[in-house]
């Protein structure tokens, strides 16, 4: 308290020199006025730090004994830990000794029945330890029954894997050969030109006028059969003139009728030219056969074929 009260003493005596010189500063600093009213600023700047005073006493006489306090309450926790401490030392050293005298105790008397029991140990321990090498030699012999179930395992799977590799370049290859069909380009156009009488069955274009990815020209021109080796979809145009009017023409796929067609009348220089034309899409297998069958013999003239492959 002595300390609080010297503290605050300290305190106000540099605010009342602060004060001093800031009223002396006021005062020089106007000279109307007066020494009634410079003394009552003074008593009134006292007043106001005695008010500060006196609550700045009570916060810190409360302070100090929070503080007091504090301090009694560790010191209180901090004896009864030692006590604690103390008194567990004291139980821990008196059952040590007293587990030591029994220890003594039973090794005096006991001697001869721990070694009986050492010798039942010792015997017991032989025991496992034969079991323990019989143990061993199954779980050898189970490794290495292991180790063959395991080694078939490995080449079944080795056999199975380089099916599914051969399997995998089959399938490959295979969609390779499609993707590349269908960007492949196939083209044929054939034409008759001879005027003359044509017997019933295959009509031939053995003038070829375009030929692309065709790769069998030869048999197209000596038989009119187009054979399919890039599988898709196919755009089949036929254009038949005939001086008669009955003439009938079919489209073929293998020995089936894709579409039939009858030709048209023309009349020029007193003669009846018939024309007819036929178009179909189909889509086509590998090997499959394209032709145009005349149903009857015709006299035929400046008649064309056209394929191609539109995907």
């Amino acid at each position: 308290m002595n300390f609080v009260r010297t503290l605050i003493i300290l305190l106000s005596i540099s605010f009342i020199g602060t004060s001093s010189s800031s009223i002396g500063s006021e005062f020089e600093s106007s000279l109307s006025c007066s020494k009634f009213h410079f003394e009552e600023k003074v008593l009134e700047k006292l007043l106001r730090l005695e008010l500060k005073m006196d609550t700045w006493e009570k916060s810190m006489t409360f302070k100090l004994d929070e503080i007091n306090n504090i301090k009694t309450q560790t010191e209180t926790f901090v004896q009864s830990i030692q006590d604690a401490q103390i008194r567990d030392q004291t139980r821990f050293n008196k059952s040590y000794q007293e587990t030591v005298e029994h220890f003594k105790t039973q090794a005096t008397n006991e001697t001869d029945i721990y070694g009986d029991q050492m010798n039942a140990l010792l015997e017991s321990f032989s025991s496992k330890i034969e079991g323990f090498t019989e143990a061993e030699n199954k779980r050898e012999s189970v490794k290495k029954s292991m180790q063959l179930s395991f080694d078939k395992e490995q080449k079944r799977f080795n056999l199975s894997f380089d099916q599914i590799v051969e399997n995998f370049k089959e399938s490959s290859n295979k969609k390779l050969q499609e993707i590349i069909a269908n960007i492949q380009t196939v083209v044929v156009t054939g034409c008759y030109g001879v005027g003359d009488i044509v017997p019933a069955g295959s009509l031939k274009f053995p003038d070829i006028k375009t030929s692309i990815g065709v790769s069998d020209l030869s048999l197209f021109k000596s038989t009119g059969k187009f054979t399919c080796q890039v599988p898709g979809y196919y755009y089949i145009a036929v254009t038949i003139m005939s001086l008669h009017s009955n003439l009938k023409i079919e489209i073929m796929r293998n020995s089936t009728a894709i579409h039939w067609q009858y030709v048209t009348t023309y009349y020029k220089d007193r003669s009846y030219w018939r024309s007819g034309a036929a178009v179909v899409a189909l889509k086509l297998k590998y090997n499959d056969n394209v032709w145009i069958k005349q149903v009857s013999p015709k006299y035929i003239y400046q008649s064309c074929l056209t394929i191609f492959k539109i995907n």
